[in-house]
């Protein structure tokens, strides 16, 4: 699935990622935010937040920590095992291979042998080769630190990627390769995006998220264009509809006043009342327009 979410600015779309991923609370006690169990998550955010430090990119935003840690591993027993220097039992060796044997599984089950070749196409995918991305973070500009960024999230492929404004600092050819990517990825993608041809070309579905409700439309953003503005009209038509019903209401309670009817007008007047909630409450679905994206 490949959710774009799209609402005019102010609307809480960053808001509602920052729920999903805990960093906010909901400000209702009985609401809930529930997360399949061993669902990995994925956070591409607006305002890059890399450390300042003097460690390179590499070895903090690139490397997946735990393929990292595994290789590292791998090496230190290999340098054991070749170090003439130290005598091993025979116990001892096969002990070692073992565990040599039982790391590198794990490290092939997560694409270890691959990663760098992975982590350098997505890099160039994106515009930025190796060697950049190698230097100290204080060293990059704030393009190349979101791209940076987004290289890293990208080779992870969680569950769930979410993706705020994710063409930010990207030229022409990095965001089509972007969204050859996202369309390949078995990664479920939320995703907030201005840009309308790209939403148009990635999203399986579109939620719109306005006066604090998020209402999901199949297909991607011309296709929430179309029914959005199909919905509005057959809106309008209920509208006039039910407006119609309310002052024929409305003239039956005053012929029953006028008559002095007042059991009669009194019904009548909860009649009307109630029609006039619905229709309250139907205009207050009605908008000029779906969201304008870019």
């Amino acid at each position: 699935e490949k959710l774009a979410i799209i609402g005019e600015n102010g609307t809480g779309k960053t808001t509602l990622f920052r729920l999903i991923l805990g960093l906010e609370q909901p400000d209702s006690e009985n609401a809930e935010i529930i997360i399949a169990k061993n669902t990995i998550l994925g956070y591409l955010e607006q305002q890059i937040n890399l450390s300042n430090s003097n460690t390179d990119v590499n070895a903090d935003a690139l490397f997946d920590a735990e393929i990292y840690d595994l290789q590292q591993k791998m090496q230190n027993l290999a340098n054991g095992l070749a170090d003439t220097s130290v005598l091993h039992s025979k116990s001892e060796h096969a002990q070692i291979l073992d565990q040599y044997s039982s790391i590198s599984a794990k490290f092939e089950s997560l694409g270890g042998y691959t990663y760098q070749y992975r982590l350098a196409e997505i890099l160039a995918g994106l515009g930025i080769d190796l060697a950049t991305a190698q230097r100290p973070v204080q060293e990059l500009s704030g393009g190349e630190k979101m791209r940076v960024k987004l290289a890293r999230l990208l080779i992870r492929e969680p569950d769930v990627m979410l993706l705020d404004e994710p063409t930010n600092h990207l030229d022409h050819q990095a965001i089509e390769w972007l969204e050859n990517f996202l369309q390949k990825t078995s990664s479920t993608v939320l995703l907030i995006s201005h840009d309308r041809f790209f939403i148009d070309r990635i999203a399986t579905r579109t939620a719109e998220l306005s006066g604090g409700r998020l209402t999901i439309f199949p297909g991607n953003y011309s296709n929430f264009v179309k029914l959005s503005t199909e919905q509005q009209k057959s809106l309008n038509r209920s509208i006039d509809k039910m407006e119609a019903e309310l002052n024929k209401q409305t003239d039956i309670t005053q012929t029953m006043l006028s008559h002095r009817k007042i059991s009669s007008y009194r019904s009548s007047q909860k009649k009307e009342a109630i029609i006039s909630r619905k229709l309250s409450h139907l205009k207050s679905k009605l908008k000029n327009k779906p969201t304008q994206l870019n």
